[in-house]
């Protein structure tokens, strides 16, 4: 069939924000609208989200992943902020948050190459701050409220402090690995820090500088639900 991406976001009064394909034959969505419980169009957010990909909807502050930019979108002024990219043809296609953050990570590439930079958003200024990262890295981001997390294919755990906007300690989880091949993931559970390498079949707790193994499994895991 044909590809597609897209993202439906549940808002107050059984609103619902949706992607939307702008033009015909476009894989990805450019546009995101609201619309209410019957699909009826309420407004338009944005028609100019090249290859709309990653959402996140953090207290009154809707974000979206775009080529060239990053939209923010304020729920109760209807008012949207297009952030532009250092680099036209940037994306970013993931966007981190935890809940009581005035803060979204998001990853950063470009033109498919190897992503070494994340960004910082400050969602209430729009601001936008990059951090270089000393290797590249894939999928592997995590957001608390004050720090961001990325597992990068040299084996660190880098620990980003949003306000500074700089790596504040790296802890060496993993050995190298080939990103090609592996999809690490970063999870948060009873106020803890877990990372997982599924060709390890291990999961390991982030305790300070270190790390230490807190469960193995017999089968390859590729996801995590927490709860």
């Amino acid at each position: 069939g044909t590809p597609h991406h897209g993202v439906a976001i549940p808002l107050q009064n059984n609103e619902l924000a949706v992607s939307f394909v702008a033009k015909e034959g476009d894989a990805l969505p450019t546009g995101v609208k609201v619309v209410n419980d019957k699909g009826e169009e309420q407004n338009v957010i944005t028609e100019a989200c090249t290859d709309l990909h990653g959402a996140a909807y953090v207290d009154n502050t809707l974000a979206f992943g775009c080529i060239g930019s990053v939209v923010l979108y304020d729920v109760a002024t209807k008012e949207t902020k297009q952030i532009a990219l250092k680099d036209e043809a940037g994306r970013v296609s993931t966007l981190k948050f935890a809940d009581d953050s005035d803060y979204l990570l998001a990853n950063y590439s470009v033109n498919k190459a190897p992503a070494t930079e994340v960004g910082i958003i400050n969602r209430n200024t729009g601001e936008l701050t990059y951090v270089t990262i000393p290797a590249a890295y894939k999928s592997a981001l995590y957001a608390t409220t004050d720090k961001g997390y990325v597992l990068a294919e040299d084996g660190y755990l880098y620990e980003i402090d949003f306000k500074t906007a700089t790596i504040s300690t790296k802890i060496h989880a993993f050995n190298a690995f080939d990103l090609a091949t592996e999809a690490p993931a970063i999870f948060e559970a009873n106020d803890a820090l877990y990372v997982t390498m599924p060709s390890y079949q291990k999961v390991y707790e982030v305790h300070g500088n270190h790390t230490h193994e807190v469960a193995k499994f017999d089968f390859i895991p590729t996801s995590f639900i927490v709860k």
